[in-house]
């Protein structure tokens, strides 16, 4: 039974991190799509492409625990 149950988690854990690339990979896939936008566009023109993909860029944890100066 003990085997059993350790197969189902690690079932589980694989499909959750399965779930979890799909999803980065459709989140770098509409990230692809606004640089290749913005670069396929004349010089001259504005960006009229909204560009919040790029602020949704989560920190790593290294980055997060890091001690940010006062005087930054």
């Amino acid at each position: 039974m003990e085997a059993e149950e350790r197969h189902w988690l690690v079932e589980e854990r694989f499909k959750e991190t399965l779930k979890l690339a799909e999803q980065r990979e459709e989140e770098l896939h509409r990230q692809l799509a606004v640089v290749r936008e913005m670069v396929e566009k004349p010089a001259g023109s504005s960006p009229a492409r909204d560009l919040s993909a790029f602020w949704a860029q989560p920190f790593s944890e290294e980055i997060e625990q890091t001690i940010i100066p006062q005087n930054f």
